[in-house]
């Protein structure tokens, strides 16, 4: 099964994999950049949210 890839635009919440803060669970937030490494973790921009966050934590919200 070929994984999917995370874009600019796509809607996406964070996951378990990583400890989220309450704040930002059930948070919807939009994709700003295209995925780049950060030492290794690919990483993506996120709208509201400051700093690179991993896309494996990430799931994207099908509406």
């Amino acid at each position: 099964m070929k994984k999917e890839t995370i874009k600019i635009g796509d809607e996406v919440i964070m996951n378990e994999k990583y400890r989220v803060a309450d704040k930002y669970k059930n948070t919807v937030f939009t994709v700003r950049s295209e995925p780049f490494n950060i030492c290794g973790t690919i990483c993506v921009l996120l709208e509201d949210y400051s700093g690179g966050y991993a896309i494996d934590g990430l799931t994207k919200v099908e509406r």
